[in-house]
């Protein structure tokens, strides 16, 4: 069952209500500094996973005390915080777009003029790492602490929008990974329908598209 799963089924029940999810971890049994996901990555998906599918906030992650303190993984909040300055969350809702690459992960929460974008690899997920690192020990490479897992880069994907209004529109692209806002690139929407060409990237990007 997915983030998106439960949202949907409590939506149902909870009429007009903010939803959120508490209580979210890697795992029941606790997380420390001994793991081997020590950049935060579940944390780090879960955050800006529950905005994305209609929750009310962040996922509240469990392990702060024994994981996201230690770490000092504090950051991950900041880089949404910084993505999301500005925006009003009850006026969006999630909606539905479609990719050149087949059910490639996007999500996007919308308005008639203004829209908000995460693109989110597969690979680049706590589990996806964790087989990484179990390679590279298996291999005689035990990683060193500050080991940093990235996938291969993602090329030649395309994002098709038909919830924005007719009209020229400002992409602002943003890394969920650094926090840092990158190049701004143009959308125009013609007939209900805009394409949107997104840059190579490695693991995650994000955007604002908006009328100038």
């Amino acid at each position: 069952t997915s983030f998106k799963d439960f949202y949907n089924d409590w939506s149902l029940r909870l009429k007009d209500k903010p939803i959120l999810f508490a209580e979210f971890g890697f795992g029941a049994g606790g997380e420390d500094v001994k793991t081997g996901n020590r950049q935060g990555l579940h944390l780090h998906s879960a955050l800006w996973t529950a905005p994305f599918v209609g929750y009310a906030s962040t996922a509240m992650y469990w392990w702060w005390d024994s994981y996201v303190h230690p770490l000092n993984l504090w950051p991950e909040f900041s880089k949404l915080n910084r993505f999301f300055e500005g925006e009003d969350l009850a006026t969006f809702a999630p909606v539905k777009v479609s990719t050149s690459v087949r059910n490639f992960p996007v999500h996007a929460l919308g308005a008639p003029d203004h829209a908000l974008l995460w693109i989110h690899d597969r690979q680049y997920s706590a589990n996806a790492m964790q087989g990484a690192y179990d390679k590279l020990v298996r291999e005689g490479q035990t990683p060193q602490s500050d080991w940093i897992y990235m996938p291969a880069p993602i090329t030649d994907l395309t994002v098709t929008f038909d919830t924005l209004q007719d009209g020229p529109y400002t992409v602002k692209w943003y890394s969920p990974i650094s926090g840092e806002w990158l190049e701004e690139t143009s959308l125009t929407v013609t007939g209900g329908t805009g394409t949107l060409a997104v840059p190579e990237f490695q693991g995650e990007l994000a955007a604002k598209i908006v009328q100038p």
